[in-house]
């Protein structure tokens, strides 16, 4: 399916990356965020092609798909801080307001 993208646990720790460079999926999509267009990318990094940034870009998609994002909300919540000293040892209780 995804025959640009390939992952190696000896390659920035086993990242998506396209695959021939060391730039990882997740490198791509930084790009595209912060405002650079294709072929801006394309001139910067020659090695890659239309088809390599398109599918890094198809591969996130596919990744997000099966991502569940859980929240919650803590009604309250107390702090203990031990800061050690070197003779004292210091407790401070804190809530919050």
């Amino acid at each position: 399916m995804f025959h640009n993208i390939t992952t190696d646990p000896e390659v920035l720790g086993g990242k998506p990356c396209i695959k021939g460079t060391r730039l990882s999926v997740e490198f791509i999509l930084e790009l595209f965020a912060s405002g650079a267009a294709q072929m801006d990318i394309l001139q910067t990094y020659p090695q890659l092609t239309p088809e390599s940034l398109e599918e890094a870009l198809r591969f996130a998609a596919e990744s997000l798909k099966h991502d569940t994002l859980l929240t919650t909300e803590i009604a309250s919540l107390t702090c203990l801080l031990i800061r050690f000293w070197p003779t004292k040892i210091f407790t401070q209780m804190s809530s919050p307001k």
